[in-house]
């Protein structure tokens, strides 16, 4: 087939090379090869986020300069899935008092919900917790965060 074609001259040529190359390679083409349905996305799936905000010793108020990217990214993904609920989980390091720790998990959290919620993002919409302190983090600036889950 793609030799018949490749009978055509010029530019033209070029162009119906591609064309029988999308063909081919479609869904439906695909499906007609071997005799399989390709899987179709349905309409209610959603893109899973996954991200960590990083704070500094004893920051829980502000979102750090050097995660700005990332609660950019998640700002446009929480708009683009509307339905998507967000868990948002505070955590903290093992220096300082238990009840202090506590206290820090739960600010570093609700920092970012308050984020989310001041860029549009319906407050209903996100949950979020305090874990206090990450005995299993692999070091102290690991375990400052906050965990963001859609």
């Amino acid at each position: 087939m793609i030799r018949t074609l490749l009978t055509f001259s010029g530019c033209c040529r070029h162009a119906v090379a591609f064309l029988a190359l999308v063909f081919l390679l479609s869904p439906v083409a695909l499906k007609a090869q071997s005799g399989n349905t390709v899987p179709e996305t349905a309409e209610c799936d959603s893109v899973v986020m996954r991200t960590t905000f990083y704070f500094s010793p004893g920051n829980g108020e502000w979102i750090e300069r050097s995660d700005y990217l990332k609660s950019g990214r998640l700002v446009r993904w929480a708009g683009a899935n509307p339905d998507a609920r967000i868990v948002i989980t505070g955590w903290a390091d093992k220096s300082g008092r238990a009840a202090l720790n506590d206290t820090l998990s739960l600010r570093r959290a609700r920092t970012v919900r308050n984020y989310l919620v001041r860029k549009g993002i319906a407050a209903g919409r996100i949950a979020y917790e305090g874990a206090g302190v990450d005995t299993g983090a692999e070091s102290p600036e690991k375990a400052r965060r906050a965990e963001v889950q859609g």
